[in-house]
């Protein structure tokens, strides 16, 4: 199962790519994340264009036929235990997963509508670098729930 993440931000440091490759690393080899950084709109002027631009160029990495999720502050919440159970069920349909990450004003409505589902991490705000390490980590502990390993104690 590959696990695409498309997320609209600059390349993260060095630091940050180091803690979530330690949670990929800990995946078998037959499940993996596969971060893509698309770049912000440069548009410094308005919102809703910038917002517009990068959805125009998520639509175009989105591959078809995948079962989109985007992160989204008004998405639903669940528990790890729930997501290992919706990987779990998503791995066994055996569809490409993809997951946006918006950038820093949200994700273009074209893309939401787009979407299959919209998960919340918090209804705190994080930052790109830690949603990034959130998602990794969090994927890493739902394959864990899965598998019956002792990385989750609940």
């Amino acid at each position: 199962m590959t696990l695409d993440i498309l997320a609209v931000c600059r390349r993260p440091s060095e630091s940050i790519l180091v803690l979530c490759r330690d949670y990929e690393k800990r995946l078998p080899k037959n499940f993996s994340l596969r971060f893509t950084y698309l770049a912000p709109s440069s548009n410094k002027q308005n919102v809703e264009h910038r917002k517009a631009e990068e959805g125009t160029r998520l639509l175009k990495s989105i591959p078809k036929n995948c079962y989109l999720i985007c992160l989204d502050s008004r998405g639903s919440h669940m528990t790890s235990a729930s997501l290992a159970k919706k990987l779990q069920v998503l791995r066994d349909d055996g569809r490409k997963i993809t997951i946006v990450v918006g950038g820093a004003d949200g994700i273009d409505e074209r893309v939401l509508s787009r979407s299959e589902e919209k998960w919340s991490l918090s209804k705190l705000t994080f930052p790109h670098k830690l949603v990034q390490i959130i998602l990794s980590e969090q994927i890493y502990r739902a394959w864990s729930i899965s598998e019956g390993l002792p990385y989750h104690r609940g």
